[in-house]
């Protein structure tokens, strides 16, 4: 490190969430500059964010609810509706059918966009709630239970993924950066 090369920061102030920092020569500055270039640092989101994030509040409780309830039905299935107690197999079919679920919320918690995975959960959870009809109210077949094995990997692979992409088109069609918090699009 070559002498009089050293640089330090100091706070100069702290304005609507973000810490503005400058960066300064030492004292034995031989060209006498004391023009300090401000850097900033962004500990909370910009103001416009936070207005995006109240926009966005409904639909990612929405979507945490969803979530929630999605997981409590197949809890409900493996513990309530398990013909012969709970079991390995119950409780394996059970994480299983969390899958989408536990993609959809690292999705949520991921995002900063919640409509792409509120789309992307509307179409597991309304699955699963024909499928819990198909097999526990209504059974058509002996072999409607059949679908519990397989709800979810049609959920993974064609609903959620459609869901998702329905949810980013209606994401970059309808934001509050393009349009102003709380109103509709042009």
């Amino acid at each position: 490190m070559r002498a009089g090369r050293a640089w330090f920061a100091r706070i100069s102030g702290i304005k609507h969430g973000e810490i503005v920092l400058q960066q300064a020569r030492p004292a034995s500055d031989s060209r006498g500059n004391t023009d300090w270039p401000e850097r900033r640092l962004y500990l909370i989101q910009r103001e416009g964010d936070m207005k995006a994030a109240q926009y966005y509040k409904p639909a990612r409780q929405v979507g945490f609810a969803l979530v929630a309830l999605g997981m409590l039905l197949h809890v409900y299935i493996a513990f309530v509706e398990a013909s012969g107690g709970v079991s390995a197999f119950s409780l394996g079919l059970m994480l299983w059918s969390w899958l989408p679920y536990l993609l959809a919320l690292i999705l949520f918690l991921w995002l900063r966009n919640p409509i792409a995975p509120l789309c992307g959960v509307l179409g597991p959870f309304a699955l699963d709630m024909l499928v819990y009809y198909d097999v526990f109210i209504h059974p058509r077949s002996s072999t409607a239970a059949l679908a519990l094995l397989f709800a979810p990997l049609w959920s993974l692979i064609i609903f959620e993924p459609i869901g998702l992409l329905i949810g980013w088109i209606v994401a970059k069609r309808w934001t509050p950066n393009s349009c102003g918090a709380g109103e509709a699009p042009p």
